[in-house]
């Protein structure tokens, strides 16, 4: 369940940032909005899952309505400051996430060693191969690679 929410939890930061931009651009009734349906949708998920799932139906039920809020807010200041919804951009990231952990889970269940060179060396090739991904999908490019990489070594 704290890994369902622990996903959830990563959209809702970035929902709350929306969330503040929103209001502090004048529209607090809009994140009234977002929040009562992400309520809503946390409550009617709730009353769905939790008794088939218990913890893991409550949990995937906030990680949900949390969802809900990043896309709702994410819409909401697209729209106010006439910029393109980000979606294309999120499917990328989210490939190459999900190439990461896959490559991660692999590294691990095909080499046992000692725990912390195992760690390293898992990190460092999902990392590389996360790098590579992103700049082939053209989510960053060389110059914020180089940058990354300096900031990384200091």
């Amino acid at each position: 369940a704290l890994q369902i929410l622990l996903i959830g939890v990563l959209f809702f930061i970035v929902a709350v940032l929306n969330m503040n931009i929103i209001a502090g651009i004048g529209q607090p009734k809009e994140v009234t909005k977002i929040v009562l349906a992400s309520a809503l949708v946390n409550l009617t998920l709730n009353l769905l899952l939790i008794p088939q799932y218990g913890i893991n139906g409550a949990a995937l039920a906030t990680a949900v309505s949390y969802l809900l809020a990043l896309i709702l807010s994410t819409r909401k200041i697209t729209a106010f400051m006439d910029l393109k919804f980000p979606l294309k951009a999120w499917l990328k990231t989210a490939v190459a996430a999900a190439l990461f952990i896959v490559t991660m889970i692999a590294i691990k269940s095909l080499i046992k060693i000692n725990p912390w060179l195992e760690m390293a060396l898992a990190i460092a090739t999902a990392g590389t191969i996360y790098i590579l991904i992103v700049y082939l999908l053209k989510l960053v490019n060389i110059t914020e690679i180089k940058h990354y990489i300096k900031l990384a070594h200091e």
